[in-house]
């Protein structure tokens, strides 16, 4: 593949990608939101009791504000104002737009982030296929619903999916390559999600079980490059944890609590149930959910038969290992409303990298059973197969 080609593929699925944003669903501000607006206004120099007012004005004119149930989300003291506070990076990169985009600029990060992230599809799956599969991929997750509603929403979820991708691609690179640069590359983004949404737990888990695997395989020199993936996903998982602690936010109890007391309000929770049956039984409800998701969805399958099909690849471990890291979200957040926004979509890139190959692979499918249509005939009478000075014109 010459740079040329990659470069075409990556731009034609950006372009896509910003024409299903240009005539997509409208902008959508959350309770979420609410807290990330009056981040980005303290970025810009306003003192926190007045981007409170302001960010609650504007949001007051938002269709969810005529929701009773939502509506105290959008004044005073955000719910979850400490446990938000370490997601800078969002609101920052929004606070440099707003003299042009004004609270709209939460949605043009989002907006970009989606843009970017089929751009970065593109470039994971040309490690497995050609490059049309991965521009058809990549349009594929592009026109998938949850996306297309995180791509319009004010919040950091979508930031959050285009620097998984692409702290997965560079350590892909490395782990194939062991280029510093590209180990550099890994560190800045690892950091950049950090303080995104602290889910460097992902890359972690990843990398952890490149490292074992590699191990196993014997494979020193990539046993040696997950290491160092490895060790720069947990200093980042440390500083993360750290500055949650200075925060100083509810702790995990009483988040699940107030899951529990939500869930309870809108009816997904018995009254009489308790909260570590609740709990219990959210989990097993996410599982299921997730279950039935994957076999009604084709991409998972896909991804499972691509998968297969390069397993010999060095990235697939780590790629693989990412797979199974993000469902430790849903442990830390039991809501199975969460489910696909917090667990599956993180990883979809991975998912379309994979499918592209086993798309790639099934178009190429006739052709690989040429050789083995022709064995078969060996097999029949020579009656059943008709010389050619036989046959009639």
């Amino acid at each position: 593949m010459t740079f040329g080609r990659i470069a075409g593929a990556t731009a034609l699925a950006g372009i896509i990608a910003a024409l299903l944003c240009a005539f997509g669903p409208k902008a959508q501000y959350t309770p979420d939101g609410y807290d990330y607006a009056i981040v980005m206004l303290m970025d810009r120099g306003v003192p926190y009791a007045q981007a409170q007012r302001q960010a609650a004005a504007f949001y007051a004119h938002q269709p969810d504000a005529k929701n009773p149930l939502i509506a105290p989300w959008f004044r005073g003291k955000p719910e979850y104002w400490e446990l938000f506070s370490v997601r800078r990076l969002d609101p920052w990169l929004a606070s440099r737009l707003y003299p042009w985009r004004g609270f709209d600029a939460l949605i043009a990060v989002s907006r970009l982030s989606y843009v970017a992230v089929a751009m970065l599809i593109v470039l994971l799956a040309a490690r497995f296929a050609p490059l049309p599969y991965g521009v058809v991929l990549a349009v594929a997750v592009s026109l998938f619903p949850p996306w297309r509603d995180l791509g319009r929403d004010a919040l950091t979820d979508a930031l959050a999916v285009a620097l998984v991708t692409g702290t997965l691609l560079a350590a892909a690179a490395f782990i194939a390559k062991r280029s510093w640069w590209t180990l550099l590359a890994f560190a800045v983004l690892c950091g950049a999600l950090t303080f995104t949404r602290p889910i460097p737990y992902i890359v972690l888990g990843a990398a952890l079980i490149a490292c074992v695997i590699a191990l196993r395989r014997g494979d020193h020199d990539r046993t040696i490059a997950a290491a160092w993936l490895s060790s720069i996903a947990l200093f980042w998982t440390a500083v993360i944890a750290f500055a949650i602690q200075r925060a100083q936010p509810p702790s995990f109890a009483w988040f699940v609590a107030d899951q529990y007391r939500h869930m309870l309000a809108g009816g997904y929770a018995a009254p009489g149930q308790s909260l570590v049956h609740w709990y219990l039984s959210e989990e097993w409800t996410i599982a299921w959910h997730a279950l039935v998701k994957g076999i009604v969805s084709v991409l998972p399958l896909l991804a499972i038969l691509g998968l297969a099909r390069r397993r010999a690849d060095p990235a697939t471990p780590l790629l693989a290992g990412a797979c199974v890291a993000t469902w430790l979200g849903a442990f830390l957040n039991p809501n199975r409303f969460d489910i696909v926004r917090c667990v599956v979509m993180p990883v979809a890139p991975v998912l379309a990298a994979f499918a592209a190959a086993a798309v790639a692979d099934g178009a190429s499918l006739p052709r690989a059973l040429g050789p083995v249509a022709q064995s078969v005939r060996h097999f029949f009478p020579r009656r059943f197969v008709p010389r050619k000075d036989t046959v009639k014109e």
